[in-house]
């Protein structure tokens, strides 16, 4: 009986702690991801917007001032779009990672130790 208890503190104590590292590991990976999506979108809207220049200059010959700002308008907009849309995933998984850890932390509240004491005892 008591060797089952000890197994069972070695699993309640070694798993979340496993498990915790997994999710941390997953999390990081998932921001890496978010990162380059991010940089590969700004970038995308910037050569968006240099070949939309190029084109204009071929096809008309000179732009007007307020072309030129309309189309790097359009850039910022698309780029702010980018950091949107990759701040929204951060917060995303920022809320599960609140999630796990709250939920991490009520299992380590429930394992009931005057219990497992007692079941030592000899």
């Amino acid at each position: 009986m008591a060797i089952t208890a000890i197994l069972l503190v070695g699993c309640a104590t070694g798993t979340p702690e496993s498990s915790r590292a997994a999710n941390r590991l997953s999390i990081e990976k998932a921001e890496q991801r978010i990162g380059q999506n991010e940089d590969k979108c700004i970038e995308e809207a910037a050569m968006r917007c240099g070949a939309q220049l190029s084109n204009a200059v071929m096809t008309r010959g000179a732009l007007t001032q307020l072309e030129i700002q309309a189309l790097f308008l359009q850039r910022d907009e698309a780029v702010s779009q980018c950091l949107a849309n990759a701040d929204e995933v951060r917060e995303t998984i920022a809320a599960r990672e609140r999630t796990l850890y709250e939920n991490a932390e009520a299992l380590d509240r429930k394992v009931p130790l005057p219990i497992l004491t007692m079941s030592l005892s000899p």
